[in-house]
């Protein structure tokens, strides 16, 4: 598939991941576009601030993303400690996350956790990468979720998972890319302006 932007090709990729066709393209393979990763990154946002209601509702929002189940309309009325936060969290959901549990000084044991508590396929690639990311920081800058937050804030555009290039998947690159390539079947995805 052949768009005029990239932004056009990232809307395409996620549509045919929604519907569960295999894409390759560089939007669409950034780590950032996984769910369970956007899942982590919540969980490591509600653990570095406890008292904000944006990671509350990140987390909120995330965890029912993945379960599949419509979010409640009261689901954002959270209580304001920490624990009880986690109680309603847990009786909202039925994960029990409990963070005086949770391995906080070492940020790969986290992941391990968090993607156990979870439920999360621990083979998923966007996962494996990200899991490689977060071994990477520590073993350069160490195990502190605030300093790695604001690192992948500043890096999270530029980490995407490899797949082969002979996977059979559905390609989608800018025209621009596409410059000197061939393929059995092309489908111009806005040939037509309005």
């Amino acid at each position: 598939v052949l768009t005029r932007t990239n932004t056009a090709a990232s809307e395409i990729a996620t549509y045919l991941i929604h519907h569960q066709i295999k894409v390759v393209s560089p939007e669409s393979l950034l780590i950032t576009q996984s769910p369970k990763v956007a899942l982590l990154l919540a969980v490591f946002r509600y653990l570095d601030r406890k008292d904000s209601s944006l990671a509350r509702a990140e987390l909120i929002h995330f965890a029912f993303q993945l379960s599949g189940n419509p979010l409640p309309d009261t689901a954002f009325r959270f209580p304001a400690d920490a624990s009880d936060f986690e109680s309603y969290f847990t009786e909202l959901t039925s994960i029990q996350l409990r963070s005086d549990f949770l391995h906080i000084g070492k940020l790969t044991d986290l992941i391990n956790q968090l993607t156990t508590i979870f439920v999360l396929e621990a083979n998923d690639p966007f996962l494996q990468f990200f899991a490689d990311e977060v071994l990477l920081f520590t073993s350069r800058y160490g195990n502190r979720i605030a300093e790695f937050l604001t690192w992948w804030d500043r890096v999270k555009e530029t980490k995407s998972i490899i797949y082969p290039e002979s996977m059979d998947a559905v390609r989608v690159m800018t025209i621009h890319k596409s410059k000197g390539l061939q393929f059995p079947v092309v489908i111009l995805a806005d040939a037509v302006e309005e």
